[in-house]
């Protein structure tokens, strides 16, 4: 980054599937996947829990970290997947995804260094820069 750079902060947000039923629960019951506070995967998977009177169907943004070399140059690779839940909810209905759009942000490194990469606050990856790296962030919507 360039001195007195703004870190780059961008804001998502993904769809969830909320289905009411008759039986409550006080407590979270996780069915399939993840617990609700757990905010990404490093695979697809689709989470499903009872929360009170809801199923809540929940796919998980997939968030990978890898590195390449593009002309000679290092490039730190984060890509999150989103996922957008369109159409009409009916019994028997399979989630399917057809189509992408992808968004790439890159910042280019002039000094050496420690980058983060937080979710939700929470830090979940460092990376030892040198100059002239790159930071690209790649955004996947799946619909």
């Amino acid at each position: 980054m360039k001195p007195k750079e703004e870190p780059l902060i961008l804001s998502f947000e993904y769809d969830r599937l909320k289905i009411r039923v008759p039986v409550y629960t006080g407590e979270v019951e996780v069915i399939k996947g993840s617990p609700p506070d757990k905010h990404f995967e490093h695979f697809r998977r689709v989470s499903v829990y009872h929360e009170g009177s809801w199923i809540i169907v929940d796919p998980k943004p997939i968030v990978s970290y890898y590195v390449v070399e593009e002309y000679s140059r290092m490039v730190h690779v984060v890509e999150v997947t989103l996922f957008v839940i369109s159409g009409k909810l009916e019994p028997g209905i399979t989630l399917a995804y057809a189509n992408s759009t992808k968004t790439i942000y890159l910042r280019s490194c002039d000094y050496a260094g420690t980058a983060s990469i937080a979710i939700n606050n929470e830090v979940i990856a460092y990376l030892q820069v040198k100059p002239q790296d790159l930071l690209k962030l790649i955004v996947v919507y799946e619909y």
